[in-house]
């Protein structure tokens, strides 16, 4: 009897150490781990980490024991942005190639991007293609969380860059950073980071619906708002809808599956 065995191509992640798991940390914060260069600030920290209050943390972790920490530049912005940042050079590459940037970035309430005071950072994700003498072809960045795009507090986010690699690009460069406003105090934290080359057999699932509401609200700049919602008008309790949303400013949605006859939302300010 012949048997057919079915193989499955694996995407391999091209970036050294991208879990921060292998690193030289002391418990007070370090600057060496393989495959990284740290500047302003960046360093790896443990969830149990001497230098983060409230020990130990496991939230600031995605996986394992270890992740980035961008925090404070100590630079103002004028007339110039300062970033604190981890960077990794990939080489070589394949023109004509999709990439993939892709990981988890996390806005700790311990050091939110945005505080009562005013204090304003953001956090960018950028994957840049780079010609033989290192120059620049194309920056490719995540939207500048923080900023133009909102992230909630205590929850790691996805975020991901795409592009194809230019005819004569070499290597790539890839940035984890977090830029401060004058006086912020604020940080990113990121983990388990990838670079992918994409395969050519990309398959695409179906997509299904579902009847449901959506709720949209004005944010006031400088604040962090949540949705809550209840099955009655008066409830002992309210019950939390959603993660802590920072205000930019912008009008912000979420959805919700229509699953009762009656529901009811209401959106407060947390901070």
């Amino acid at each position: 009897m012949l048997a057919t065995v079915t193989a499955r191509a694996q995407l391999v992640n091209l970036l050294t150490n991208g879990g921060f798991e292998i690193n030289s940390d002391t418990g007070a914060g370090t600057q060496t781990a393989p495959g990284w260069t740290f500047y302003n600030n960046a360093y790896v920290a443990a969830t149990n980490d001497s230098s983060v209050p409230y020990t130990p943390v496991p939230l600031l972790a995605h996986s394992g024991a270890y992740s980035l920490n961008t925090y404070n530049p100590d630079v103002g912005c004028s007339p110039n942005c300062a970033g604190s940042l981890a960077t990794q050079n990939i080489t070589p590459v394949t023109p004509g190639t999709v990439y993939k940037f892709c990981g988890f970035i996390l806005n700790w309430d311990g050091a939110p991007m945005f505080t009562p005071t005013g204090d304003v950072g953001f956090a960018e994700a950028q994957m840049q293609f780079l010609d033989s003498t290192n120059g620049l072809i194309t920056n490719l960045t995540t939207a500048a969380y923080g900023m133009t795009a909102p992230l909630p507090l205590d929850q790691w986010q996805s975020f991901e860059v795409i592009g194809t690699a230019p005819a004569n690009a070499a290597s790539i460069q890839v940035y984890c950073l977090y830029v401060g406003g004058p006086g912020a105090s604020g940080s990113a934290w990121w983990d388990d980071v990838s670079v992918f080359a994409m395969l050519g057999n990309t398959q695409f699932v179906a997509a299904t619906s579902q009847r449901g509401v959506q709720v949209s609200y004005t944010t006031p700049p400088n604040s962090y708002l949540q949705v809550q919602s209840s099955l009655s008008l008066t409830p002992a309790t309210w019950t939390a809808f959603g993660p802590q949303i920072q205000g930019l400013g912008l009008t912000n949605q979420i959805s919700d599956v229509i699953s009762n006859t009656s529901k009811f939302y209401k959106v407060i300010q947390t901070q």
